[in-house]
This record gives C-alpha cells, sequence and structure tokens, in this order.
C-alpha cells in the first residue's frame, strides 16, 4: 500500500460538499444523494462560468443530465429522481425546461445560512412589558394598590427588561462564538502546520471582532467582513498564503498580521469573482 507524503496531500482533486448541508436542521434530512449532487453541481458551476452561461437576469445555469449523474454515482434513474425532487423542494435548484429532447437547465439556488433568531426573547420582553404597563393601569383605576404597589411593579418592570436585556447579550455572544468557530471548522485549520494555523485564527478573530476593518486605503463595517468570512474554506486560505509568498519578495511587510488579513479578505473576492482563478483552484491547476 502506498502512502501519502508530505508533498502529496493535496495532488487530487476535491468536489466541495458545503458543511451546512450536514448541520443545517433546514437540510439535514436531504438524502445523501441529493447532497452529493447538490455538490456536483456547484462544481459544474465552474464550466458554466468559463462559458458564460447566464440568463438575461445575470443568473448562472448549468447543463448536468439525469444520466451524466446516474452513471457518476452508478445509480438507477429512481433515487437520482427522487433526490433532484429533494433539492427542488429544498430551493436548492431551479430547473427550466428547453423543449422536446432538450435537457433542462439548472439554477443553483444558494444555501440559506442558519442563524439563531431573537424574535422570542424580544416578543417575550414587550409582552412582559405590555402586561406590567396594564397592571399598573389597572392599580390606578381600581385603586386596590397603594403607590408604593405601583412604585414597585415599576421597579420589576425596570429589572426585568435590564435582565432580558441581559440575555440577549449573553445570547448574541454565544452566537458570535459559535459562528467564528464554524467559518474556522470551513477553513479545516487542520491542514496548515501549527504555526499557520496561530496565524490564522489570530487573524480570522480580528477579521471577526474589529468594528471596522482596514483593508488597503478602505474601511470596511464588521458586517460587511462577516458576510465575506461565510465564504471562506480551506482553498481561499491556500490561496492567500500562496499570495502572501509571492508578495514578500517584492513588498516590505511592516505590520504581518494586517497583512495576511488583507491576503484572505482579497482572497475571498478574487476567488469568487474570477472563474478562471476559481477553476485553477477548484481543479489544483498551476
Amino acid at each position: 500500500m502506498k502512502l501519502y507524503k508530505i508533498n502529496e496531500t493535496l495532488e487530487h482533486t476535491y468536489y466541495q460538499m458545503p458543511q451546512e448541508l450536514f448541520d443545517n436542521e433546514k437540510y439535514k434530512s436531504l438524502s445523501i444523494e441529493a447532497k452529493v449532487i447538490y455538490s456536483f453541481l456547484l462544481n459544474r458551476m465552474n464550466l458554466s462560468k468559463i462559458n458564460k452561461w447566464i440568463n438575461e437576469r445575470g443568473e448562472i445555469y448549468l447543463i448536468y443530465t439525469r444520466k451524466e449523474i446516474q452513471s457518476k454515482l452508478n445509480l438507477s434513474d429512481k433515487p437520482v429522481t427522487r433526490a433532484f425532487k429533494e433539492l427542488r423542494e429544498s430551493s436548492l435548484i431551479k430547473e427550466e425546461k428547453q423543449g422536446f429532447g432538450k435537457p433542462n437547465l439548472i439554477y443553483i439556488g444558494k444555501i440559506e445560512h442558519e442563524e439563531k433568531q431573537y424574535g422570542d426573547i424580544n416578543n417575550n420582553l414587550e409582552a412582559e412589558d405590555i402586561r406590567l404597563n396594564n397592571q399598573i393601569k389597572a392599580d390606578y383605576y381600581i385603586g386596590e394598590n397603594t403607590n408604593t404597589d405601583t412604585a414597585n411593579i415599576r421597579t420589576k418592570k425596570k429589572d426585568n427588561i435590564k435582565n432580558k436585556n441581559k440575555e440577549i447579550e449573553v445570547s448574541q455572544l454565544s452566537l458570535e462564538q459559535e459562528t467564528l468557530e464554524y467559518i474556522k471548522q470551513k477553513c479545516e485549520l487542520s491542514l496548515f502546520d501549527e504555526r499557520q494555523r496561530n496565524i490564522i485564527e489570530n487573524a480570522l478573530d480580528i477579521m471577526y471582532y474589529s468594528n471596522n476593518l482596514k483593508i488597503g486605503h478602505a474601511i470596511l463595517p464588521q458586517e460587511n467582513v462577516r458576510s465575506r468570512m461565510y465564504l471562506l474554506n480551506s482553498s481561499i486560505i491556500f490561496y492567500a498564503f500562496d499570495k502572501l509568498n509571492y508578495l514578500k519578495a517584492d513588498v516590505q511587510i511592516k505590520n504581518s498580521t494586517n497583512f495576511i488579513i488583507s491576503c484572505i479578505y482579497n482572497a475571498i473576492t478574487e476567488y469568487y469573482s474570477d472563474s478562471e482563478l476559481q477553476f485553477k483552484i477548484d481543479y489544483g491547476c498551476g
């Protein structure tokens, strides 16, 4: 049996399968066939980008026949047809018929990122606020409570609001930590050596928690940076390090942390905007 050596770990071409297909409650119930086929379709989009297969609205489409997928997965028509039905019902694909004898055009739906909502907390807070206001009004009109009783109710109301606000802050902090951990998992830090892992983790922490991030001459708000970080994966991190090593020879780096942050952020933009670059990364071209 031949075993991998250190310089051979990235010699293969891989299909990228989004982790959210397994972690997000909305997609967990999808069959493994549907998840694999969705990954095939994501990969096939690279060909569509190169061929500029887009409609009048700028939406990218691809052609991938059922028979091709059946052959690739060594499956019969029935499970593949069922998997496509699952993907349509989950809004992960949309198919457009071309006419008799022609294959359908397939449009890929974006995965909806799972975010914990605080609507229930806010609704409970609002309900408590209304209840206490009504209690104060009732006390005033019925005259069952003294002024001291009403003052106590007001104090209780303020304390409840403060406690609920603290709950929201703690929940938001917990969600932020979970989200950053999810981003780090997508980057597959175990693929890097210890020194690189420390650099990457430090850079990601700064990128995620900075209220404003300076990239070149631009000052980027936190929400913009975080939305881009959802797109990170190990291929982009590898590309960022390649870019860093390439630029080190020509650029005098004063702050290595800021420089790698810029490389990572710019690599996200280049990876998803340059179809030729993405094709090279996905297929391991030099």
